[in-house]
């Protein structure tokens, strides 16, 4: 029965330790301005800073922090970095462009 208990013990210590290397590594792998989450389920940019979130989390990964987004290179800046711009787009068969503008908003505390 003390050898059953001993490997419980011995099992759940590295369980716990493991995860919490995991967890560090993950973290280590962000760039700057960016934090881990297991549920990174809204993350917005330039062109899209109002998003619907949804209801489940997809796989974990680094975030932008609070205030900064991601812009067209996939770096998080400053909310209020963002160029304000147009944006082409191709649509449809026969190839024509439309042109969506868009700015910078500023979130609301």
């Amino acid at each position: 029965m003390k050898l059953i208990l001993k490997l419980v013990f011995a099992l759940t210590l590295i369980g716990t330790v493991g995860a919490a290397v995991i967890g560090d590594r993950s973290n280590s792998r962000c760039g700057e301005n960016e934090v881990w989450s297991e549920c990174p389920s809204c993350e917005t940019s330039c062109e899209e800073q109002i998003k619907e979130c949804p209801l489940a989390c997809p796989v974990p990964g680094c975030i932008c922090i609070d205030n900064f987004v991601r812009n067209e290179g996939g770096k998080c800046i400053e909310m209020q970095s963002c160029q304000i711009g147009n944006k082409e787009e191709r649509c449809c068969a026969d190839n024509h462009y439309t042109t969506t503008q868009w700015r910078a908003l500023r979130r609301q505390q």
